[in-house]
């Protein structure tokens, strides 16, 4: 009762992290079947019983043996101290059932010990299970209604404060960031946005407007052409 924990009627092997040596015993008409894991002789095996399990009554594992509870020199007295609703934990402390609270097991409570705490809250499931329901399903539906608002109804008021006061938040932001783009285009930018009028656009166009072509140049006559006069008069005849 206090050394190597046995079972039986054991059908499938468990998966454990290291891989441990399977021990079968046959006794009579049915074999147990035990777990060593190999660790070391400095390390305790979890497939032993640990010490101060009952392993009958008044008695409890010691060394791996099972001896009589008084050698534990235990003062906790389980109707005096903890009112017959618990028991006495290796601390000599109460450890109330689930109904009681510590550390004298004498008030309603979740149970438990100063040592190890209350026992798993069931009271608290439900508030939980609310919580999720409300961030991940009606939190982003609202959300998802407030953004289809908005965009459907941005020249139309509402008669609702809360509603128009998001709406105008998510247009200011809006057009915040069109005034943002239409800034980083150059001054002298041929093209003009969507919103500007005709009259801005036929400006910007007369601008940047391709200069007429200059005339061509005047036709220069040959000198064979041209009537030619002397620099100086012609010599007299001679007499």
């Amino acid at each position: 009762m206090c050394g190597k924990l046995q079972c039986e009627n054991v059908e499938t092997l468990p998966v454990f992290r290291i891989k441990p040596a399977i021990i079968q015993t046959p006794i009579k008409d049915t074999t147990c079947w035990g777990v060593d894991f190999q660790l070391g002789s400095d390390v305790p095996d979890p497939g032993m019983v640990n010490e101060g399990t009952k392993c009958a009554p008044g008695k409890v594992c010691k060394h791996y043996q099972c001896v009589n509870a008084s050698i534990l020199d235990y003062d906790c007295d389980l109707k005096d101290k903890c009112n017959g609703h618990g028991v006495c934990n290796s601390n000599k402390n109460c450890h109330c059932n689930s109904d009681w609270a510590p550390p004298y097991c004498d008030s309603p409570g979740y149970g438990g010990s100063v040592d190890s705490g209350p026992t798993y809250n069931d009271s608290n499931v439900a508030a939980r299970n609310w919580i999720l329901v409300f961030v991940f399903i009606v939190l982003p539906i609202a959300i998802v209604v407030l953004i289809l608002y908005c965009t459907r109804n941005k020249r139309t008021p509402s008669w609702l404060p809360l509603m128009d006061t998001c709406c105008r938040c998510f247009h200011r932001s809006d057009t915040s960031r069109q005034q943002a783009v239409r800034t980083e285009c150059p001054r002298n930018f041929p093209y003009s946005s969507r919103s500007a009028s005709s009259s801005a656009v036929v400006s910007s166009m007369d601008q940047q407007r391709v200069p007429p072509r200059p005339p061509p140049p005047a036709v220069k006559t040959s000198r064979a052409s041209e009537q030619l006069f002397p620099s100086r008069p012609a010599p007299l005849p001679p007499i």
